[in-house]
């Protein structure tokens, strides 16, 4: 059996990893005992090839199983973790990984030193704190729930395999956890990942699960090999999950806790997205524990998968929580000598139910630290301590506490009558924290805080006076190099040396991003965000006058010779609102394409818009965000009218003195700052009949009402198809904002001699 495992190790790892990881590779620990504990701790721990310590590294626990119990400081690392080294060696996802021994079992002690082991590890290395996820296989698995619930703050993800779990699992609601587990399992039974991921659900947390139909117990290899586990783990930070495939969302209603009003029926929609495809999305008022989406056979079909809806569901009379599930393929490799395969995965999502006949009275909920006044100035460390009480109207219970930050992280709190939570990461300037109660009838209730901290770094944005970006009617235009002053871990990262043709802006330091003038050409003069790499990313200050969808479109360019895939992800207020990207080819650096992304949804006030580079290898050069049936106007004029005052950029101004309007120019893909000659009709052949046709060959732009029109007496114009002939397709352009068409009219000019063509733009 060992050789067969060995053979199927090395065909996974070459198809995964960038380079490949041996024991060698991992130095050796030891964390000493305290006076009251038994033994020390001894762990291995890998360093990311080319460690740079003034880059900060995502770090992966891995608790291994029984049989690797010890004190030789090696057996944990029995056949490469089972599999986990092919978390390492990826280029694209640089990471620290240590696995500690136990000496007999992942018991309380163990986990506190583990805990310790990890802050020992980031005392030395540049480790980031909101990145420290953990997996374990079988006992590990065991060892993977338990730590998340010792320290609920601690992990930014969780990856358990062949195990169970017990437990308060609203301590761990917050946290985005992805199970593995074989039907098969003769060592233990995977009803223990069926609970375990039951009760996770049932708390309101959104966890994935792979449940292998074949395979027995030692699935790890092939779990690990997950084309997707890894891109996953290294999306999420600390209460800042990320929703990346593989997930299923619910859209409407937008708000997890819907109003405390009890209707008869509810109507739902959302998304959802598996690598290998959405084979069923499935709906119940009434999720219950071993079957919170384990076993899905019995609930109702939504309407749709990857765009999915439920219209008029009937509300239960008992149950406060409505849950989606969505089912896909469990990506593993069916036809190897050590079988693990088919099975699926399952993905969920859910919001807090009111039902019928309920209790509407409003529990209460004080803030008592840091401050009961609704304000507080905080001057320490970035982490703040947040601690109340919280009482339900008779006959009824606290049933959880949340909280979330105008900041965009979000968790759950310990407790509920008497909460707290701990270590809610703080950004300079204010900081409105919202704490929200919910009892057992559904009812919740919120209060705020706002905490103005008052850490090293500046507010404000650069080159905007130091005010937020704003949506415009119009839209927005935001030159990617205009991100947020700050420093690292506030406004901006990078993860190299700039390189030799790159700048610092004014104001800036020796740790920018890369600012590169872009060479001659449509997108030049200015300057571009260049040579990115996995793990960058930038911020805006941004504010969103009006919460509704937005069309939105980056600008890039790739010169390497192959696509990055699922390279960026944009995040509003910490949520994902767009992503993964891929960025394709487009053969030079400055060959630029557009992303078009369409309805965003964005909610309303000011906050961090965050782009994340998951791959690296592309360029920037800005970005839009217009609201959904308005022309992106204004970005037409900064690329054609750049720093031009009021009255030359204004709708209704004629720069060039043409006679077309600035509008009227945007509208046609003219020049406003060049007179050029009027459009006018040609002669077309049909080249079957020789006859003649009076033409019109012009450019629109996307979005905008630009129409052709004939006339044969200069007073009644006619678009009608029995009048105008539009000849083959519309031609898109490069930029993906106009295309080309050809109109010819019906009648020939043989029969009609007399006639004219215009074109007429309506403003949306």
């Amino acid at each position: 059996m060992r050789g067969k495992i060995v053979l199927l190790f090395v065909a996974l790892s070459l198809g995964t990893a960038a380079r490949a990881v041996t024991d060698a590779d991992l130095l050796f620990g030891n964390l000493p005992r305290l006076a009251t504990e038994s033994y020390d701790l001894p762990y291995r721990y890998y360093v990311p090839a080319n460690y740079d310590p003034t880059k900060s590294y995502p770090l992966i626990v891995y608790l291994h199983g029984s049989a690797e119990s010890g004190t030789d400081n090696k057996f944990q690392l029995n056949w490469s973790c089972w599999g986990a080294y092919q978390l390492l060696g990826s280029s694209q996802y640089p990471c620290f990984l240590v696995a500690p021994q136990a000496h007999d079992t992942w018991d309380a002690t163990s986990l506190d030193q583990i805990v310790r082991m990890v802050r020992t590890l980031s005392a030395t290395y540049s480790i980031d704190p909101d990145r420290i996820s953990v997996t374990g296989i079988s006992m590990g698995g065991y060892g993977s729930w338990s730590i998340i619930n010792r320290y609920p703050y601690v992990f930014a993800a969780a990856v358990p395999m062949s195990g169970a779990a017990g437990g308060n699992f609203q301590k761990i609601a917050h946290i985005p956890i992805w199970d593995f587990h074989a039907a098969k399992d003769e060592t233990v039974g995977v009803s223990g990942s069926d609970n375990a991921v039951s009760n996770a659900r049932l708390a309101g947390g959104r966890v994935i699960y792979t449940r292998y139909a074949n395979g027995s117990h030692a699935i790890w290899l092939a779990a690990y090999a997950n084309p997707r586990l890894l891109p996953w783990l290294m999306a999420q930070r600390r209460n800042r999950p990320a929703l990346v495939d593989p997930y299923v969302q619910i859209t409407d209603p937008a708000n997890r806790l819907v109003p405390a009003v009890a209707e008869p029926t509810r109507n739902v929609s959302g998304t959802a997205a598996l690598t290998g495809g959405v084979t069923k999305v499935n709906w119940t008022f009434a999720p219950t524990t071993g079957f919170a989406g384990i076993d899905t056979s019995a609930l109702p079909l939504t309407t749709g998968a990857s765009s999915w809806s439920v219209a008029a569901a009937p509300v239960s009379s008992s149950s406060t929580q409505f849950m989606v599930i969505a089912t896909g393929p469990s990506l593993a490799i069916p036809d190897v000598d050590y079988p693990v395969g088919n099975g699926v995965t399952t993905v969920n999502d859910s919001f807090w139910n009111v039902p019928l006949g309920a209790d509407l009275t409003v529990p209460t909920i004080v803030i008592q630290q840091p401050s009961a006044t609704g304000t507080a100035r905080f001057a320490g460390a970035n982490l703040l301590y947040l601690a109340g009480t919280a009482t339900a109207a008779a006959g009824k219970t606290v049933s959880m506490v949340t909280w979330s930050s105008d900041r965009g992280s979000q968790g759950g709190a310990l407790g509920t009558t008497a909460w707290s939570v701990t270590d809610i990461g703080l950004e300079p300037g204010a900081n409105v924290i919202t704490v929200t109660v919910r009892d057992s009838a559904g009812i919740t209730a919120s209060t705020l805080i706002t905490i103005t901290s008052v850490n090293t770094g500046t507010t404000g944005t650069y080159g905007n006076n130091g005010q937020p970006w704003t949506i415009l009617a119009a839209g927005l235009h935001l030159e990617a190099e205009n991100y947020d002053e700050g420093g690292e871990g506030i406004a901006f990262h990078d993860r190299d040396l700039r390189k030799g043709t790159s700048t610092v802006r004014s104001g800036g330091t020796a740790n920018e991003v890369d600012l590169v003038a872009i060479a001659a050409g449509a997108d030049a003069p200015g300057l571009k965000v260049g040579s990115t790499l996995a793990g960058e990313w930038l911020r805006y200050t941004l504010t969103v006058p009006k919460a509704g969808r937005y069309n939105l479109r980056l600008r890039v360019s790739n010169s390497t010779a192959s696509a990055a895939s699922n390279a960026v992800v944009l995040r509003w207020k910490g949520r994902v609102v767009a992503g993964p990207l891929t960025v394709p080819t487009t053969g030079a650096a400055d060959t630029f394409v557009n992303l078009e992304v369409p309805e965003v949804v964005l909610s309303a006030g000011t906050g961090l818009l965050e782009v994340d580079c998951y791959a690296g290898n592309f360029e920037l050069n800005w970005l839009e965000l217009t609201p959904v049936g308005v022309v992106p106007y204004a970005s037409w004029v900064v690329g054609y009218l750049p720093g031009a005052v009021v009255a030359k950029v204004a709708p209704d101004a004629d720069p060039d003195g043409d006679g077309l309007s600035n509008f009227l120019e945007y509208s046609l893909g003219r020049a406003p700052n060049v007179a050029e000659s009027a459009l006018a009709p040609t002669l077309w052949t049909d080249s079957a009949t020789g006859s003649q046709y009076a033409a019109l060959t012009f450019k629109r732009a996307k979005g905008v009402s630009v129409v052709a029109e004939v006339s044969d007496d200069l007073v009644t114009w006619s678009s009608d198809a029995p009048n105008l002939v539009q000849v083959g397709t519309a031609t898109p352009d490069a930029t993906g904002l106009y295309e080309t068409v050809i109109y010819r009219s019906a009648a020939t000019i043989a029969a009609k001699p007399r006639q004219f063509l215009r074109v007429s733009v309506i403003a949306p």
